[in-house]
């Protein structure tokens, strides 16, 4: 399957997502979306497949961020980091280092979940 770029430039989604929608339908938007769902309205349906696409994008990015997390745990459990202040309890980084793989986890589930609404041919035009 091919990355596909979002249809919309960012000011044009922020126009749609914040000022056109009101917060009943943009919750529905996103139950729709992570439930694997499409709206019925036409506009809904390219605003849900946008908004999908965009997730998609971020949970990358945020499973990137939260792999950096759990590296940096494990190096100082190697000892490559030194604490300033004071020695953690040992189990500290361990633990810190699970919150982070699932956070990754987490990120990947996400994406994985709404990828038949991405993936929609139809989008905004």
């Amino acid at each position: 399957m091919a990355n596909r770029k979002p249809s919309w430039d960012d000011r044009e989604w922020e126009q749609v997502w914040d000022q056109l929608l009101g917060p009943a339908e943009r919750h529905q938007i996103m139950r729709d979306v992570w439930f694997g769902r499409l709206p019925e309205q036409p506009f809904e349906r390219r605003v849900a497949i946008e908004f999908a696409r965009r997730w998609r994008r971020r949970a990358i990015w945020l499973s990137l961020l939260w792999f950096v997390w759990v590296g940096y745990w494990m190096l100082s459990l190697v000892g490559e980091l030194t604490w300033a202040t004071h020695t953690p309890p040992p189990s500290y980084p361990y633990v810190m280092a699970l919150v982070g793989v699932l956070g990754v986890v987490a990120c990947l589930h996400g994406r994985r979940r709404i990828l038949p609404v991405a993936v929609t041919p139809e989008g905004p035009r």
